[in-house]
């Protein structure tokens, strides 16, 4: 949009990438939403709950500054990777591709719930403890593409629904 920086302009597929996995999370007003992986998609993800009026309850991070940013865009229950964790979540989006993230998704999902599979794993294969997934009735979604999305997402960053500047931790030279 008129007016973004260049920082802003480069983290527009990164938003891109969010707001795809937002629409296939069915997230509805006042849901209880949980994310696993506070990089910037999970950091985007949590602005995104705010503008849909859902409830951010946790995050899982293992970093402790993506968990301190967590923190800073409002999340109250931010908790290191591995811990003990109640299912709870009308949605829970993943977002890192690490198998134990995976299974920390499926955990904190409520019965009836729904896990968005976001990450990509570095060696192409996802597990999940099925038998967990099929007890609770769980709709798994897994994101791949992106269709349309970035009209919406300039849309976003032109009405100041989204800090995408917040994200940029350091710039590097082309070369």
């Amino acid at each position: 949009p008129e007016g973004a920086t260049p920082d802003e302009g480069a983290l527009l597929e990164p938003l891109g990438v969010a707001l795809h996995s937002w629409d296939l999370g069915h997230a509805r007003l006042g849901d209880r939403v949980s994310i696993v992986g506070a990089g910037p998609i999970g950091l985007l993800l949590i602005q995104l709950a705010a503008v849909g009026g859902a409830v951010v309850d946790t995050v899982v991070e293992p970093l402790v500054h993506r968990r301190d940013a967590a923190t800073g865009l409002g999340c109250g229950h931010v908790v290191d990777a591995g811990a003990v964790l109640e299912p709870h979540s009308d949605v829970v989006f993943e977002v890192s591709g690490q198998r134990e993230a995976v299974r920390e998704a499926i955990e904190l999902a409520r019965p009836g719930g729904r896990v968005v599979l976001v990450g990509i794993p570095d060696d192409d294969t996802t597990t999940f403890p099925a038998a967990t997934a099929r007890r609770k009735g769980l709709t798994i979604a897994i994101v791949r593409r992106m269709p349309d999305v970035y009209p919406r997402a300039i849309d976003l960053l032109a009405r100041g629904q989204v800090d995408l500047a917040s994200l940029v931790s350091r710039r590097f030279a082309l070369n």
